[in-house]
């Protein structure tokens, strides 16, 4: 009888001793996949940490390029509208100088005609046309010099391409040519003041050559 009980003893106690096993076992597998689950959360943080820098080096990136670009489109802009005030302004350069050049010829014709009313619009106070003497006089000049009206009839070309405007000064150099057989010979240079006030009038005028 006591033989009966010492082994249902010993089989109780292995079946303690495998059960506190079986707890040990599991209890282990749980703190391991424990374990293993922070591990995998720590690497998404970090990967999430290295994703938020790289997302925030991209806005940076960005956000320079968009500076960069709208700098780039102001810089094109300003040159576009440099560009166009310079073309207008050369225009305008252009425009006057042949404004200019179309008074000188009008003032040629005008001496070569004798016609002292055209002359009077063509000069300004500074010049006196003397349409007996067929005269112009530099009055502010000292001293005081004149020149008769430029005749045309041995004039073959008239030529008044060194024109400079400035402002609302202008001066136009003047070459004359004759022909003589079959080339033009240079008659004579003359040197022309302008200035403008509704229209472009001579201030004064000398023979350079």
């Amino acid at each position: 009888m006591r033989t009966i009980t010492t082994v249902c003893m010993l089989l109780l106690l292995a079946a303690c001793s495998d059960d506190s096993n079986d707890e040990e076992q599991e209890s282990s597998a749980d703190e391991q996949e424990l374990q293993e689950l922070e591990a995998e959360v720590q690497n998404i943080e970090e990967q999430l940490q290295q994703t938020e820098a790289e997302l925030e080096s991209v806005q940076e990136q960005r956000e320079a390029l968009y500076e960069e670009n709208m700098q780039l489109k102001d810089d094109v802009l300003t040159m576009k509208e440099q560009q166009l005030e310079e073309r207008q302004q050369a225009d305008e350069r252009l425009s006057e100088q042949d404004e200019v050049r179309h008074a000188v010829y009008d003032f040629f014709f005008a001496m070569h005609d004798g016609d002292a009313d055209r002359l009077q619009d063509l000069t300004s106070s500074a010049v006196e046309v003397d349409e007996a003497e067929e005269v112009l006089r530099m009055m502010d000049e000292e001293p005081e010099r004149s020149m008769h009206f430029i005749q045309l009839q041995q004039t073959a070309a008239l030529h008044a391409e060194d024109v400079v405007v400035d402002g609302e000064s202008a001066f136009a150099e003047v070459s004359m040519f004759e022909a003589e057989e079959d080339e033009l010979s240079l008659r004579g240079i003359v040197e022309i003041e302008w200035e403008k006030d509704d229209a472009w009038q001579v201030v004064s005028m000398q023979y350079l050559q």
